[in-house]
């Protein structure tokens, strides 16, 4: 009892915090792409997504309760992730009450698991690796309970096994922590039987399903987008190895990890810290791979970092080690996150975005080179963002790759269909975003320029005259 009220008070403070927050646009791109797809739309002629459609199934649970309850998009949101966070820390001290852990680790691990779930995501609230940590941790435990052979009812591994089956199907890039952590299993074990659970035949089997479900029910993503994505979006959004390593949450993961061989010697041979070990390392492949260290990329391995640290100090010999263990485990997450806090609160109170916002009120709104404003206007006022594409994804690959005729040919398909959904669409404001830039593309003159090339473009814009610039924003509006 008293840790469900401590997790009901824990679950308004998590909203109280989003209050300071805008939701991420990425997050209000996919709820719009989620809301064609459950009308009948399709990944071509309604949305333009590099993700798989696993993310927008999980959404459509904020959308039925916007339209039966009648909230607001922003609610419902909020609403549904803090319910899925509360249900998954309620898994995992499940699974950790099965397991042969002191009283100490055991609330070491809740409170620590109750942090990451509800408070440290900050900006990145209801992102894909943050549903990912929510269906994914309970599994860990479920494993930990495994190797020390504990009574483990089948209807709760089943329920674990489809938790953590949706969350490392969402992405290709979510798989090595799983991999990992059962190739440790199989080592300690000594057979490959050990594979054969209620919970790895269930990932396994939803894993499958789900592959063959985006042969049949959506080959628009298979045909068209996951080629354009193999070939344009990994070489436009990769960083450079010193970009990567300039971030202090994926330098602060990196670090920890070459760390492990020491951490296992306080450890004692911990069979949970093996496991924090291997899952850490995993989802530190999940942002290299790609070379993307974004904070809400890097969120997951951020949060194995934190969960080793609490299970460090629960363990440390000492209480001035364990000491050194809080500095060092909590410097980078809270100063980082006092970081990310004052900057959302500046661009929440940032006079030009609200002066747009205001302007961009009840209009049907396009925005260039990315959504971000555009989702942001949309969920805050009665804006319609009209465009199907989160961002010119393929074309900052384009620009990126090596110039070859598949590739200007590519540039002109895509181009062409950029075009048809402006003159479709005829949004009241076209909205040119200078924070986020493509290579060469400085301010919207480059962009006219750029497109100017093209006849359709052309008919297009003739209806339109420049309006003002109110900070980074170029506003054009539509005169006839």
């Amino acid at each position: 009892m008293t840790t469900r009220l401590s997790l009901i008070v824990a679950g308004f403070l998590a909203y109280g915090l989003q209050i300071y927050f805008y939701l991420e646009g990425d997050v209000i791109y996919l709820i719009h792409a989620a809301q064609h797809l459950l009308h009948g739309g399709n990944y071509i002629n309604n949305f333009f997504e590099t993700n798989p459609p696993l993310i927008l199934y999980l959404y459509f649970p904020v959308i039925l309760s916007m339209q039966f309850f009648k909230i607001k998009l922003i609610l419902a949101v909020r609403l549904y992730i803090i319910s899925l966070a509360l249900l998954s820390i309620l898994a995992c001290n499940y699974f950790i009450k099965r397991c042969q852990l002191n009283t100490r680790i055991r609330l070491n691990l809740l409170i620590t698991i109750t942090l990451i779930l509800l408070f440290l995501p900050l900006c990145e609230f209801a992102q894909r690796e943050h549903l990912l940590l929510i269906f994914t941790l309970p599994y860990w435990f479920l494993v930990l309970a495994r190797i020390e052979k504990a009574p483990i009812p089948f209807f709760p591994a089943l329920l674990c096994g489809i938790s953590a089956g949706l969350g490392f199907a969402l992405k290709p890039f979510f798989l090595p922590p799983l991999l990992l952590t059962e190739f440790y299993f199989c080592l300690r074990e000594k057979s490959t039987a050990c594979l054969f659970r209620v919970e790895t035949l269930c990932i396994a089997g939803l894993l499958s399903l789900y592959a063959l479900s985006l042969f049949i029910f959506q080959p628009d993503y298979v045909q068209v987008i996951l080629p354009l994505v193999s070939k344009y979006y990994f070489i436009g959004s990769a960083e450079t190895w010193s970009t990567l390593l300039d971030r202090p949450p994926a330098l602060f993961c990196l670090i920890v990890a070459l760390f492990i061989p020491a951490f296992c010697k306080i450890l004692r041979s911990s069979t949970l810290g093996f496991i924090f070990s291997c899952t850490l390392l995993g989802f530190i492949l999940s942002f290299l791979l790609p070379k993307t260290a974004w904070y809400y990329h890097v969120l997951p391995a951020l949060s194995l970092c934190i969960l080793l640290g609490a299970l460090l100090i629960a363990e440390a010999p000492n209480k001035l080690i364990a000491g050194g263990l809080i500095v060092v485990f909590l410097s980078i997450p809270v100063v980082y996150g006092l970081h990310l806090f004052n900057s959302e609160v500046a661009i929440r109170n940032n006079p030009a975005l609200n002066e747009v916002i205001q302007l961009a009120r009840a209009k049907r709104i396009y925005c260039l080179p990315t959504h971000g404003a555009c989702s942001v206007i949309s969920a805050y006022t009665q804006a319609q963002y009209v465009s199907r594409f989160p961002s010119l994804w393929v074309l900052r690959g384009i620009l990126k790759h090596e110039p070859s005729l598949e590739v200007a040919q590519d540039e002109d398909n895509f181009l062409n269909l950029l075009f048809t959904d402006l003159k479709t669409t005829q949004p009241d404001l076209v909205i040119f975003d200078n924070t986020v830039g493509l290579p060469r593309f400085k301010s919207s003159q480059d962009y006219l320029t750029y497109f100017s090339r093209y006849p359709k473009f052309n008919r297009f814009i003739k209806d339109y005259r420049y309006l003002k610039s109110i900070g980074p924003y170029e506003i054009y509006i539509h005169y006839t």
